[in-house]
């Protein structure tokens, strides 16, 4: 289902369903936040309500796999800074005791 919002926006019928569900998957996602929930189910009710709620019916398949590529290139940026982070620090001492 890619990111989760494309779907709905495709089969949904006009323009006020969407824009309902995109505000009660906004809400959900403040919910899901405050509450601790795991992050993968933060991030897919942030995917649905920004789909939903910002992408014309054409473009939505389109916007998807731009936050999905998006998402990608920062998780390879995180990692290559954190490898990178990892060579340049010191190894941590033994401690005694």
């Amino acid at each position: 289902m890619l990111g989760g919002g494309w779907v709905l926006v495709m089969v949904l019928p006009g323009d006020l369903l969407p824009a309902l569900l995109g505000a009660a998957a906004a809400l959900a996602s403040v919910a899901l936040q405050l509450s601790g929930a795991d992050y993968w189910k933060f991030s897919v009710a942030v995917t649905v309500s920004v789909i939903l709620l910002t992408f014309e019916r054409q473009d939505a398949l389109a916007g998807d796999l731009q936050r999905i590529l998006i998402t990608l290139a920062g998780a390879v940026v995180v990692a290559a800074t954190v490898w990178v982070a990892s060579i340049l620090s010191p190894a941590e001492p033994a401690q005694a005791g």
